[in-house]
């Protein structure tokens, strides 16, 4: 059913931190999507809609939080890879990190707009 990758067939960590990368900038786009519709769902009601973008933005900015100070740990770590971290991974995992902890920000930054509705 499923076919293994030829031996041949080698990806270095350049083009996997690319691939993560762009898979990161998607997962943004599709949370911005989320976000609009969850806001269009309680279009009334904006103290729900305030609240549960806070609550996003926490846990966004704890799993920032959580992937800088431990990028070892095995939420961040590819299935069944039980080998040794590379520096160039835990550089990407530390920024991809900071990024979060950025966009958690923003979207408890965007939710005040829920207030003033």
């Amino acid at each position: 059913m499923f076919s293994r990758i030829p031996d041949d067939v080698v990806r270095d960590d350049d083009e996997l931190v690319k691939t993560q990368i762009g898979g990161v900038i998607t997962i943004f786009i599709g949370s911005i999507i989320a976000l609009v519709g969850i806001s269009t769902l309680f279009k009334g009601v904006s103290s729900s809609t305030f609240i549960i973008s806070i609550l996003l933005g926490s846990a966004v900015i704890t799993l920032g939080i959580y992937a800088i100070k431990r990028p070892e740990s095995w939420w961040f770590r590819r299935i069944g890879d039980d080998s040794e971290l590379s520096d160039l991974r835990i550089w990407y995992i530390k920024f991809a990190g900071k990024i979060a902890i950025g966009f958690g920000a923003l979207i408890i930054l965007l939710s005040a707009q829920h207030l003033f509705v």
